[in-house]
């Protein structure tokens, strides 16, 4: 198999009434869409071109309208992406919004989606560029990995347009390098994306702030490795990390808590467990368990809490919207491999 593998998709060849439907299927392994009311009398278009890079990293190149696109809390539980989408727009711009905030990227400038988290924006006519990062190989090498969510890198700093510059490169030549080059790619991209990242001024963390964010990995790494102990407490968190209890609720205190911090991280867990096959006929208490929760009734609180519907529903509901797929005549619109690397390649 080569190490750069190539997904076309496109509307173009499609009537005119079936090319939105066939975008918002497609796009669905990702986001939620909506056409922009303003816009419902245009001819309505939508190309995706995507590049897998060893097995690793995706590059996409897509081209559109004016939409709104859309992740809420329960479809970041219901798909369990864990990806980074470091975007440059060619041309056009949208408006990220999260609660109160707001953020507009333009062209120039890097925009920063966790996949993980909730994410809503309405764009412009646009053409942008999209690295495809699984979260394991860039949080360790950013300062505040949790924190990126529509977060937009100016384009005026120095580090931003090297990484702006490099993805634009990487998409004029990607079809064009060897399988031995490909591998070799990946790492510098990874570097200039964090240097990116990390390298604003509001950012830029020295002495007891760089000691501090590597400590918080470390404790993040020893609760995810314990994350099935029922014991698990922020009384075990100090004692695995051997800190005093106050040194670690001030690590946390972002996340409202210790426990808080790991609350969330066993929900997150256990509500993937939930959307896998071969979990169907698992039963809910042993997901709960398996987690360390203590009882099914307090999972099934937290849960509902966190994601705004029972277990039980969830699972259900993941099962009812996940129609089956290929109802697109392939032959029209080019290819779909880009959706399987995002639901099986990329997860590893």
């Amino acid at each position: 198999m080569p190490a750069v593998q190539k997904s076309k998709f496109s509307t173009t060849k499609l009537p005119d009434a079936d090319r939105f439907e066939a975008w918002r299927e497609s796009i669905s392994s990702i986001f939620d869409v909506a056409q922009n009311p303003l816009q419902d009398n245009r001819r309505f278009d939508a190309q995706l071109e995507s590049f897998l890079i060893g097995g690793q990293l995706m590059l996409c190149r897509c081209k559109t309208v004016s939409q709104v696109f859309e992740r809420s809390s329960l479809r970041t539980a219901m798909d369990g992406l864990d990806y980074y989408l470091v975007q440059t727009h060619l041309s056009g711009e949208q408006t990220a919004k999260r609660g109160s905030k707001t953020s507009r990227s333009k062209v120039g400038e890097l925009l920063i989606i966790d996949l993980a988290d909730t994410h809503f924006a309405e764009t412009a006519d646009f053409e942008h560029l999209t690295v495809v990062v699984p979260r394991p190989m860039l949080a360790p090498l950013l300062k505040q990995p949790d924190t990126q969510e529509g977060r937009v890198l100016s384009g005026e700093n120095p580090l931003t347009r090297l990484a702006v510059n490099h993805l634009k490169t990487l998409g004029g030549v990607i079809e064009h390098v060897s399988d031995e080059g490909a591998s070799s790619l990946i790492e510098p991209t990874l570097g200039l994306i964090a240097s990116a990242i990390n390298g604003t001024e509001s950012s830029v963390d020295g002495g007891a702030g760089a000691i501090a964010s590597s400590v918080l990995t470390r404790a993040k790494m020893q609760i995810e490795q314990h994350l099935h102990r029922p014991d698990l407490s922020a009384e075990a968190v100090c004692g695995l990390l051997r800190m005093s209890r106050a040194s670690v609720y001030r690590l946390f205190e972002p996340y409202g808590g210790v426990r808080a911090y790991i609350q969330e991280r066993r929900l997150r867990r256990a509500a993937i467990d939930l959307t896998l096959s071969r979990n169907n006929h698992r039963p809910i208490y042993d997901v709960a368990f398996y987690w360390g929760f203590s009882s099914e009734a307090h999972f099934s609180r937290a849960f509902k809490k966190r994601f705004g519907a029972t277990p039980r529903e969830f699972r259900t509901r993941q099962k009812t919207e996940r129609p089956e797929q290929n109802i697109i005549p392939v032959d029209r619109i080019g290819d779909r491999n880009y959706e399987q690397w995002l639901g099986e390649t990329l997860k590893g």
